[in-house]
């Protein structure tokens, strides 16, 4: 291996850490002290290990702790790097302020035979922003993926409840965001059309950050995907949210078909928070305003204004029927904002599932 070559690695590991990889001890100690290397030292270590070849080019791992480095880790801390006679590769040194004494560290083997799944991630990210040169991918995400871009990019700031079909996507391997297919918050989302709840979906989430790629052509990306792992899927429902100022621009882009606004649904403040009933049953109260007050002693009925709904066939049976209940599209708002404007940043949340994607 070249030098060149085991910068690009220690410079795409580094790019690869995220704080979706550290346990909340670690998270709390990295805001405290503001520094983005913090807790990170041994799945870098790991990753950057196998990456290089690990012990084919000589190199191990080596442990510092609070005995024999006092002045930068405190009791039952420990700090990883790598190591082949007097070269040292150190990918997080950088969160320290006084020298290092590499000397005084022991050579330990990892906690586990194979790489640690975080190491896998961490890989599979370095190995995405190789191939930084394909400008999008689209595939299954995991669901810390998930979770971490409806939190931070969705308006809701929140993971739907239930079984999810995970679709992300990724422009020139940086992460920048997730579409999710669901059950939807009704058994009977399927019923007006003759269908089972194994043949109708709803598209519960589009979260994405900053992006070039249309949103459109990731959408059907993924519901072409969706229909792959799930054949018996013959509908997808989709709702957009005119109190968000949402009109549905990007299912009208790909022709869905619109059948006009739902009736006024019933929502509860929690917290300051507009929360569905179903999620107040996955929190082990009732859903009504006594189970919200349980939750909160200030909790309050909010009526949201229904929502637009579209509908998209996946066959042509399926189509023909729909197609009647079609209505005309409605206009974008002077302060509509869809998902082509959000200007959030990106992250670097670049793990890709092994899940089928079946629900």
């Amino acid at each position: 291996m070249t030098i060149d070559q085991l910068e690009e690695i220690k410079s795409l590991v580094l790019k690869s850490l995220t704080p979706d990889l550290l346990n909340p001890y670690w998270r709390k100690k990295q805001d405290q002290k503001k520094n983005d290397m913090v807790g990170h030292c041994y799945v870098a270590t790991e990753a950057c290990f196998y990456l290089i070849g690990g012990k084919d080019n000589g190199f191990y791992p080596y442990v510092l702790n609070n005995k024999t480095y006092p002045e930068g880790l405190e009791p039952d801390e420990v700090h990883w790097f790598l190591r082949k006679r007097e070269c040292v590769i150190d990918l997080t040194s950088g969160q320290f302020s006084c020298e290092i004494p590499y000397d005084k560290a022991k050579k330990q083997a990892f906690l586990t035979k194979n790489p640690s799944k975080r190491a896998v991630i961490v890989m599979k990210r370095v190995d995405m922003l190789k191939k930084k040169n394909v400008d999008l991918v689209v595939d299954w995400a995991t669901y810390k993926a998930a979770k971490y871009a409806c939190e931070t990019w969705h308006y809701s700031k929140c993971l739907p409840t239930g079984k999810l079909v995970k679709v992300g996507a990724w422009e020139k391997g940086r992460f920048i965001g997730v579409v999710l297919f669901g059950r939807g918050a009704t058994p009977n989302l399927g019923k007006p059309y003759g269908l089972s709840q194994t043949e109708c979906v709803e598209l519960v989430r589009i979260a994405l950050s900053e992006h070039e790629s249309f949103v459109s052509k990731i959408m059907m990306v993924a519901v072409k995907m969706l229909k792959s792992a799930n054949p018996k899927i013959r509908l997808v429902v989709s709702f957009a949210d005119s109190s968000q100022g949402h009109h549905g621009g990007i299912y009208q882009s790909t022709n869905w078909i619109y059948t006009g606004v739902g009736n006024p649904a019933k929502f509860y403040k929690i917290h300051g928070k507009i929360t569905h009933p179903r999620s107040l049953g996955a929190r082990g109260v009732s859903q009504s305003i006594d189970g919200a007050i349980k939750l909160d002693s200030e909790a309050a009925v909010i009526i949201v204004p229904g929502k637009h709904r579209y509908l998209m066939p996946l066959d042509k049976k399926m189509r023909k029927q729909v197609l009647p209940l079609s209505k005309p599209y409605p206009k974008r708002s002077k302060q509509a904002m869809d998902a082509s404007s959000i200007t959030a940043k990106g992250q670097n949340l670049s793990d890709r599932s092994k899940d089928s994607g079946r629900l």
